[in-house]
């Protein structure tokens, strides 16, 4: 397990039920904003430094030289732990010196990014091939002076990556808290926890000097203590009383695992017949018959005379409908975790067998992913040095091909018409497993609701390069949303328009239009005209002043 050991120390930090509690405001700049991007002059500029000692004595040395800097490693996908301890380090500091020491995860990073200056480092086996001069311990590898400021974490604009626009703290604290419910914790967790737990991890271990240079703490204001402590003593009183040995060790892992931890717990754990015998919201009731008398049984409402009123009123019952769904999940979260315990010993007062708990199968569909995590997740403990060095240099090379790899909302009803066929118990999806497995994957005659530039993304998943969308409108609705800005920019830049399908991208198309009727043609899908779309933009415009106006008001 060494090797695993040393690949994640960059990665992990202690993250317990016990350090759950909301840290307090501190010295340190508050992102409490919900609108506030990462900044990208708090992004460390962190080197890495090739070492003459062996690999796995130089681990050691990396995590002992600059522990604060030890998150810097960075990718488009990432999991729970990634981002968090990404969050405390650009939270922990600004800068750190040039010399400072990193691992696997930012060798992937800057291989990815290209953001290493010696233009021979191109791949991981360059880098870990690479040995200092006999007469020097280390060499450091350079950033380049123009990636310096880019942010780590970026957001995506539609259907691609921004090059220098930080993600949304929002958007990682809303991942982190999802994926932690979903993963069986009992309250949300928050970026502010990864800093949390390495702040008790260090204290006692460090001399409090030591503990708050790393967490930028000034000691004058005592900030660990006030927000940061954890609140579970791992000290065993009781012995220390009776002057016997003190189980010191077992009180310091009960303060730093998860007690409450129950893997059977989701997010969204409500059963179907709760749903069902929950009983109508009276103010929803209310609004929906007062837009039902505005619309007097007419459907569609454009240049109705009170189009603005019923818009407005389907607005403010969406929202109260989605915060009274929220309402729910949470009240019934908190009554699960608060009765199960309960539960459990009834039923063994009753001598009823125990639940068996099955573990949920995990469908990976990215192969690099699949291939990554069975390399974290299964180590022999007796692997040789080539053998450790081997991997290492095939992790790093996953990691920089999950950089390039997409995944989307089309995920989630991927995934969701999987169960429900598995449910149903019926041969259809063993039938379409085999037509999937068809040498002609992706046929030239596509469905009318399939983008005709999802299928030629090579970034996507197979199933979501060839999902079906309900109808062919919402299909249009995601094409100008997603993809057609960026042919209008290329028709205007005179650059060259192409068919994004896999057998067509040799096809040179003069124009947008010539591409809408390559694609009815060739593949039968029937995109809007301009014409068309110039007037769902207008539509679009006109609700987002009446909108505007709405919140003026």
């Amino acid at each position: 397990m060494s090797f695993i050991i040393d690949l994640l120390k960059s990665y992990i930090c202690p993250l317990s039920e016990s350090d759950k509690p909301e840290a307090l405001a501190d010295s340190q700049p508050s992102y409490s904003n919900t609108t506030e991007p990462y900044s990208s002059a708090q992004t460390p500029s962190y080197e890495p430094q090739l070492s003459s000692q062996p690999l796995s004595d130089n681990t050691a040395q990396v995590e002992s030289y600059n522990t604060s800097a030890a998150g810097e490693g960075g990718m488009q996908n990432h999991d729970i732990v990634n981002q968090a301890w990404q969050t405390a380090n650009n939270n922990a500091q600004e800068y750190v010196s040039d010399e400072t020491y990193t691992q696997e995860p930012v060798y992937g990073n800057g291989v990815t990014a290209g953001v290493i200056d010696a233009p021979s480092l191109t791949t991981a086996s360059a880098i870990f091939g690479s040995r200092p001069p006999s007469y020097m311990v280390c060499t450091p590898l350079r950033w380049k002076a123009s990636k310096l400021k880019i942010p780590v974490f970026r957001r995506y604009r539609g259907a691609s990556l921004s090059e220098d626009e930080a993600m949304l703290y929002s958007k990682l604290r809303d991942d982190i808290g999802d994926q932690s419910l979903n993963s069986g914790y009992k309250r949300r967790l928050t970026p502010r926890f990864a800093r949390k737990g390495a702040s008790n991890a260090a204290n006692g271990d460090a001399p409090d000097s030591v503990r708050n240079q790393i967490m930028r703490h000034d000691p004058q204001f005592a900030t660990f203590h006030h927000a940061y402590l954890n609140e579970i003593a791992n000290f065993d009183l009781q012995n220390a009383f009776l002057e016997e040995e003190k189980q010191s060790q077992l009180f310091r892992l009960f303060a730093h695992v998860s007690l409450t931890h129950d893997p059977q717990a989701t997010a969204d754990m409500v059963p179907e017949e709760v749903w069902a015998n929950l009983p109508p919201d009276p103010e929803i009731v209310k609004l929906e018959e007062k837009r039902a008398e505005l619309k007097q049984g007419i459907y569609r409402i454009n240049g109705h005379i009170h189009e603005e009123k019923i818009r407005q009123l389907t607005k403010k019952i969406r929202k109260t409908r989605a915060q009274r769904e929220k309402q729910v999940v949470k009240q019934y979260h908190e009554h699960y975790f608060y009765n199960r315990p309960t539960w459990d010993i009834e039923r063994q007062a009753r001598g009823e067998e125990e639940e068996e708990y099955a573990e949920p199968i995990i469908n990976i569909n990215i192969t690099e992913r699949a291939r990554l995590a069975d390399i974290f997740c299964h180590q022999p403990d007796d692997l040789s040095e080539d053998q450790i060095f081997r991997l290492k240099i095939e992790a790093v090379s996953l990691m920089v091909a999950l950089c390039d790899k997409r995944e989307t909302v089309k995920r989630d009803r991927i995934q969701q018409k999987a169960k429900a066929g598995l449910s149903i118990k019926i041969e259809p999806p063993e039938v379409e497993h085999k037509t999937v497995s068809s040498p002609d994957r992706f046929p030239l005659l596509m469905y009318a609701a399939q983008c005709p530039d999802c299928i030629g993304d090579g970034r996507l998943s197979r199933e979501e390069r060839t999902f079906t969308y309900c109808r062919p409108t919402v299909m249009n609705d995601h094409f100008d949303d997603q993809h057609l800005v960026e042919r209008e920019q290329a028709e205007r830049s005179e650059e060259r328009i192409r068919c994004e399908h896999p057998k067509c991208q040799d096809v040179k198309l003069k124009h947008v239009n010539h591409f809408r009727r390559h694609v009815q043609e060739v593949h039968g899908v029937t995109l809007r005209s301009s014409e068309q779309v110039q007037q769902r933009r207008q539509r679009k415009v006109k609700r987002r002043h009446m909108a505007k106006g709405n919140c003026q008001n």
